[in-house]
């Protein structure tokens, strides 16, 4: 065998080998990334009390009025009942409103007009504005409270100033819930 073949096969067997190893160690270090989820520790039930033991875990408010300790608009808003009452704005619903008056600039064009997404604490928006239609400011917003899997409420802000909120209660992307803007309170039409 010729010297030069002879570094070759050296070479190609010590790449394989390297490889191999490399591979090797992916998969190795991929199986402890996926390390066993701590259980979650029980919170504390109302007025201080520790849950009972072999009691469910308390369920974080994901809906409704904030919970104790919760800074102002980082839950969901309450929910007006029957339809015809009224609900006042919360901070974080005010904060929306005054975000929709920003400049189209802030966000990113797309096929048919622009987008532009609003991180919060407690709450993110995505505001639309349909150029393509003739809009010249935010006339959508999609909103996902914290704890939302996806967006629980869809915002239209009409030419005339007016605005339209539709709620899905369940996070089943399911707005079965419509409320109108007037004086200063959501009031429930559907």
């Amino acid at each position: 065998m010729k010297y030069r073949t002879f570094i070759k096969l050296f070479v190609l067997l010590l790449v394989g080998s390297l490889g191999v190893a490399g591979f090797g160690m992916v998969r190795g270090c991929k199986s402890h990334d996926e390390a066993p989820v701590a259980p979650v520790a029980q919170m504390d039930a109302p007025g201080g009390q520790q849950g009972a033991p072999g009691a469910p875990p308390a369920v974080p408010n994901s809906g409704g009025a904030p919970g104790p300790g919760a800074p102002t608009g980082a839950q969901r808003p309450e929910l007006a009942g029957a339809i015809g009452t009224t609900t006042p704005l919360t901070d974080a619903e005010k904060e929306i409103i005054s975000q929709q008056q920003a400049p189209l600039t802030n966000g990113d064009k797309t096929s048919d007009g622009r987008k532009w997404n609003v991180m919060q604490p407690g709450f993110r928006v995505e505001f639309r504005a349909d150029t393509a239609k003739g809009s010249k400011v935010w006339n959508r917003a999609k909103v996902a409270y914290t704890g939302d899997q996806g967006f629980s409420e869809r915002w239209d802000f009409k030419a005339d100033g007016s605005i339209k909120r539709r709620v899905d209660p369940n996070g089943s992307d399911n707005y079965t819930q419509e409320y109108r803007l007037k004086d200063g309170a959501w009031l429930r039409n559907k």
